[in-house]
């Protein structure tokens, strides 16, 4: 028989925040960052504020934890981006790429899962290829390019994997601005 429960989490929770990063993490942990905090606003036009703290739920003890940690699972290495290359500017863009490249694969296709963090891109909504890097694996980079990010296609997405920042960026500056173009 299988039954749900009410459980009452303490601590410092999100609140209502919505367009975050929810993953699991060892020790029973759920790691929730990113996203915009929806609060009241006098203009209904304005953007809400950014999330800015990363929370943590310990399932064990159902509290929540809040730390000023950036918005990024890892940090962004020093580097001089590529010509037409630019980084994503925030958590929700990065929530945005992400989301869009999940929806545009389906479930048996390696970047299905929330394995990757968007983290620059070029080109626009019209032509894009976005560069991620490997939660798992920091020093892993992919870059995909395709109709993903505007709607689905007959075409498939394109995607190459590179050990290292240095191979990637080797790849970009002899490719140029359009990976597969």
């Amino acid at each position: 028989m299988i039954a749900i429960r009410r459980h009452e989490a303490r601590g410092d929770a999100p609140g209502w925040i919505h367009r975050h990063h929810a993953r699991l993490e060892p020790e029973a942990v759920i790691r929730v960052s990113g996203g915009e905090v929806a609060v009241p606003m006098e203009n209904p036009r304005e953007p809400w504020p950014q999330n800015d703290r990363v929370y943590r739920l310990d399932l064990r003890t159902l509290r929540w934890t809040a730390h000023d940690d950036p918005w990024r699972a890892v940090p962004l290495p020093e580097v001089d981006w590529p010509e037409h290359w630019r980084p994503v500017a925030s958590s929700v863009q990065a929530w945005d790429l992400a989301d869009a490249l999940g929806r545009s694969v389906g479930p048996g296709h390696p970047l299905f899962a929330d394995e990757y963090e968007p983290v620059a891109q070029t080109g626009d909504n019209s032509a894009l290829a976005v560069l991620l890097r490997s939660r798992a694996d920091p020093d892993l980079w992919l870059v995909s390019e395709g109709p993903t990010y505007c709607g689905r296609s007959e075409r498939p997405l394109k995607y190459e994997t590179y050990q290292g920042l240095g191979a990637w960026r080797a790849a970009a500056a002899a490719r140029g601005e359009w990976w597969w173009h």
